[in-house]
């Protein structure tokens, strides 16, 4: 639960900063808006935003992995023990799976701001 709310926040921290950086180029190139925002600062932002998201996912990954490493060695010392007794194994989640993926589209979008700049 706790990984998938880190997820969501850092989905949309991705999404957000990778937006942030198409708006502002676009509109940058207006007459209008372009003496007011610096030329590399949409850039900046966005790039800040997605790396910020994508670390705090890697975070959020370490933090979950380490705790259900815990959680799996007190569920194998209960079922070891002689109160284990109708407890069902634990069962890996594939959360974790879709957090390493969210990482790789977070490290493209790094990627593709970094060649526009």
């Amino acid at each position: 639960r706790t990984l998938m709310a880190i997820m969501r926040t850092s989905l949309s921290m991705i999404g957000f900063g990778f937006t942030i950086f198409s708006f502002f180029n676009a509109v940058a190139t207006r007459e209008a808006i372009g003496h007011i925002v610096p030329d590399r600062a949409p850039g900046r932002f966005g790039l800040a935003l997605v790396v910020l998201g994508v670390l705090m996912l890697v975070a959020g990954i370490v933090a979950d992995v380490r705790y259900m490493g815990k959680l799996r060695r007190q569920h194998r010392w209960l079922l070891d023990s002689e109160w284990g007794g109708g407890v069902d194994p634990m069962d890996r989640s594939l959360i974790v799976v879709s957090a390493i993926v969210l990482v790789l589209i977070g490290l493209i979008a790094v990627g593709i701001i970094l060649i526009r700049i």
